[in-house]
């Protein structure tokens, strides 16, 4: 693979990942767009929730033929006493 085509999966992932995270981000009280995660995820994709002692996010990407998708992701909510970092 070249810079280029590195550079343009890179891309494509950070878009998955950003239209993933505007599907579950949203104020108290308001309804998430689930049905944008369809857009993003494999038929049989996974969403798993971590609950662990420390915050963490995870997630697997796959080339399909409709271009990439994710095939599993797992996150943790922030809460009292939990804070996901900020990125950066």
């Amino acid at each position: 693979m070249n810079s280029t085509e590195l550079e343009s999966v890179k891309a494509e992932l950070g878009r998955l990942t950003d239209a993933f995270f505007r599907a579950v981000s949203f104020e108290e009280g308001a309804t998430p767009p689930c049905e944008d995660i369809h857009a993003v995820f494999i038929e049989a994709g996974l969403l798993i929730k971590n609950s662990g002692a420390a915050p963490g996010i995870s997630t697997r990407f796959i080339l399909t033929p409709l271009g990439w998708k994710i095939s599993a992701m797992g996150w943790d909510d922030e809460r009292p006493g939990l804070r996901i970092p900020e990125p950066g």
